[in-house]
């Protein structure tokens, strides 16, 4: 019979054996609500049907999930697409390193685009921009409005 009091002894894997193994992400779904888990699942393998094989799993408290992908391409379009839409909530997406614990990881942070309308002309600036991303966290990216790559030939 096991002794609660000694120390058991784990397996630690090297990292080179996990190379080949399939990415691992973690996901947190921003609500003071709890959602039906299985309808989350469904939705977000709906959503991610075209990306390929992905297997979530609910791990914590409801707004927690393992997300496990096939391929780097797979976690590069589910980070950058990130936040995902959920029944009107957020559901943010972490890289979940193999040395870390799920309390490592940044879960109260997430990412998303802002656009502010009606500012003056004379306001539109990278700087002012940049002022405006900064007031609200932690600014990833600021575009200068008054560089558009989007300008269309209207000579025709």
């Amino acid at each position: 019979m096991p002794n609660p009091n000694e120390d058991a002894e784990l397996e630690l894997l090297d990292l080179a054996q996990l190379e080949d193994a399939p990415s691992q992400l973690v996901g947190y779904l921003v609500s003071d609500k709890a959602l039906n888990v299985a309808t989350v699942i469904r939705m977000l393998c709906q959503a991610w049907q075209e990306i390929g094989w992905t297997y979530l799993e609910p791990i914590h408290a409801y707004h927690i999930y393992s997300i496990t992908v096939e391929d780097a391409e797979a976690v590069q379009i589910l980070r950058v697409c990130s936040p995902w839409s959920v029944m009107g909530c957020s559901f943010g997406i972490h890289t979940w390193p193999q040395e870390a614990q799920l309390n490592d990881l940044p879960l109260h942070m997430i990412a998303f685009w802002v656009q502010v309308h009606n500012l003056p002309r004379h306001h539109l600036s990278l700087q002012n921009a940049t002022t405006i991303g900064s007031a609200m966290g932690t600014l990833v990216e600021a575009e200068d409005p008054r560089r558009k790559a989007w300008v269309s030939d209207c000579s025709n």
